[in-house]
């Protein structure tokens, strides 16, 4: 049985969906096909004064588009250094739907493929745009360019590689990091002879570390965490082969935790609950691929688990049993 409106699957006997509250189906709902549009190229520049006015263009005869390589222009080698734009990742694409291709060359035609605005643009009366934006120079000028930022680009970027590889390897101390923005270091990387042993992390912002890791040949190893800020570390992570393996919770700080939680690769397997004051399990849930399976529940702490909870492969609830 399959509910029409969420897709949640249930066993045979039940009608209604506890999540929709609608009446249940033989069939699995049809999922619906998403509607895909097929880009085509139709400009390339490299001068942000004309992708602007390309835009303003395709936005005024409401064609959507697409400016492929517009978001990394700034994040590889020199950036747009000497040519207008990245020399490593190319100029601007200006992309539409194929079915607007024809119309979208139309109304870029009158720049040129120099990336530089035509005389059919000046023209056609937008004198001041074309005053503005004109650059005039030497074809011959512009390649020269090109290079000049390609060559930066390659320098920096071996720079950087030096100074990860070699300075890296020597650092002994500690890097700090704001990540709020607010002035104030909440984030610490601990290095001995550039290995990293230890992170440090104030994750509220109030001047308190409240989350460490331990870390042993590049591996974390074990962490504990302030998970309600109270100052006291009540959670430790056990880690295996770097991935976390066991979470213990001692909420009441007596050396017993509340709370197991078992993870295989980092992925939660299995949820453990013990009752405060006699250690016994009351509730247990059971999880694959990090989804809830089966919970469960001792509702008298008598140590016999009475309430039974399954649920879908998606997580939600289907049933509940009453095992006594």
């Amino acid at each position: 049985m399959f509910c029409p409106k969420c897709g949640s699957e249930y066993q045979d006997g039940i009608t209604t969906c506890a999540e929709c509250n609608v009446v249940l189906e033989m069939q699995r709902p049809e999922e619906e096909m998403p509607e895909y549009v097929h880009l085509v190229t139709v400009y390339e520049t490299g001068n942000p004064a004309i992708i602007s006015i390309a835009k303003s263009i395709l936005n005024s005869e409401n064609i959507q588009f697409n400016m492929k390589g517009e978001g990394v222009q700034d994040l590889f080698g020199g950036g747009r250094i000497g040519t207008g734009f990245n020399p490593l990742v190319g100029p601007v694409q200006v992309q539409v739907d194929e079915k607007d291709a024809s119309l979208a060359r139309e109304l870029l035609s009158d720049l040129e493929e120099s990336g530089e605005f035509g005389s059919d643009f000046y023209n056609n009366g937008h004198k001041e745009i074309y005053e503005e934006y004109t650059s005039i120079e030497p074809k011959s000028k512009s390649i020269n360019r090109f290079f000049l930022g390609l060559l930066i680009g390659i320098v920096l970027a071996g720079a950087g590689f030096y100074y990860h590889s070699y300075i890296t390897k020597k650092r002994s101390g500690v890097i700090e990091y704001d990540q709020n923005f607010d002035s104030k270091h909440d984030l610490f990387y601990r290095y001995e002879n550039g290995a990293l042993i230890q992170i440090d992390q104030d994750r509220n912002f109030d001047g308190k570390i409240d989350n460490l890791k331990h870390f042993k040949n590049d591996l974390a190893v074990g962490g504990e965490s302030d998970n309600n800020f109270d100052g006291q570390f009540e959670t430790k992570i056990f880690f295996k082969n770097g991935l976390v393996d066991r979470v213990e919770i001692d909420a009441n700080l007596n050396s017993e935790p509340e709370i197991l939680e078992y993870y295989t690769n980092d992925v939660l397997d299995e949820v453990i609950w013990f009752h405060e004051r006699n250690n016994i399990p009351w509730r247990e849930a059971k999880y694959e691929g990090g989804i809830i399976k089966e919970e469960l529940i001792d509702t008298d702490y008598n140590g016999d688990f009475d309430i039974k909870i399954i649920y879908n492969s998606s997580g939600r609830l289907i049933r509940t049993e009453n095992l006594k």
